[in-house]
């Protein structure tokens, strides 16, 4: 097991990771549906994306999740009402 902290366009465009996690915001990205397939690509078949938004971009998580590849959006609750904590897996 080793960790890897590199930006989307980094990550190796096979199955390699079972899990990736994300903090920060969609905005933030240059390209969000770019930045969403390449964590897809990057997981494996029972991998999870692991992804904590801002509550004002929520929305936008549901709507990009199923547009780039994964199966599944759930969002996992925390104490933390500001941020938002969604798993997506494929």
């Amino acid at each position: 097991m080793y960790w890897l902290a590199a930006a989307a366009d980094q990550l190796a465009p096979r199955p390699t990771h079972d899990l990736i996690c994300a903090f920060g915001g969609l905005r933030g990205l240059g390209d969000p549906r770019g930045a969403l397939r390449a964590a897809r690509a990057a997981l494996t078949d029972d991998g999870v994306f692991l992804w904590s938004t801002p509550h004002t971009e929520a929305g936008l998580v549901w709507q990009l999740a199923p547009e780039t590849g994964f199966e599944s959006v759930e969002r996992v609750r925390v104490g933390d009402d500001v941020q938002r904590l969604f798993a997506l897996r494929p």
